[in-house]
């Protein structure tokens, strides 16, 4: 699964089932230990599991916070460069980064 790690729409239906599983998992842990009877708020980048969390978890609220791209760039590189560092060991080019980031707004 995670060789195809950022293309979530590639991944078979069990292995999206086996991803909710685990994000299921772990939400239970923060509701459980810091939950309360509060309601959680969580900011994910995984755009293309929507779908899968839409269909498992119907009574969800989901809120979409569109920024102009100079406004979250620098977030935006931080956490590719964390992201890319952690799984695989690579860092890009701040050059390249830029430039990707700039073609896709």
């Amino acid at each position: 699964v995670w060789m195809k790690v950022g293309q979530i729409s590639q991944f078979s239906h069990e292995e999206k089932q086996q991803l909710f599983y685990y994000y299921q998992r772990v939400l239970q842990k923060v509701l459980w230990r810091r939950g309360r009877g509060r309601s959680l708020l969580s900011k994910s980048h995984l755009i293309e599991f929507l779908p899968t969390l839409q269909a498992n978890i119907p009574d969800a609220k989901f809120v979409d916070i569109v920024r102009h791209p100079k406004d979250s760039f620098v977030s935006w590189l931080a956490l590719q460069q964390a992201s890319s560092r952690n799984f695989t060991g690579f860092q890009w080019p701040q050059e390249i980064a830029v430039r990707n980031h700039l073609l896709f707004w």
